[in-house]
């Protein structure tokens, strides 16, 4: 397994759930769901694109977002 960690990452908190769970680094992940507006992002970025969001959300803008993850291979499925 290799790990790479952005230092910037370190200072931000977020909850994870107490049981133990699997993240599929392959496929993309839907973040929040949207419509005629995609962000796609990764790492550090995802927290930044996440509150531009609820700032587009507020000028009635509607945005999809998307954790992409890793770029090769990209994959995405919607639900």
């Amino acid at each position: 397994m290799t790990l790479f960690e952005h230092v910037l990452l370190y200072t931000l908190n977020e909850r994870i759930p107490d049981e133990a769970y699997i993240c599929n680094l392959e496929e993309a992940e839907m973040l929040r769901p949207g419509q005629y507006i995609t962000i796609s992002t990764y790492s550090r970025m995802m927290y930044h694109v996440m509150h531009a969001a609820k700032a587009l959300v507020n000028k009635w803008y509607d945005p999809e977002v998307i954790n992409i993850r890793s770029l090769k291979p990209l994959i995405f499925t919607r639900s």
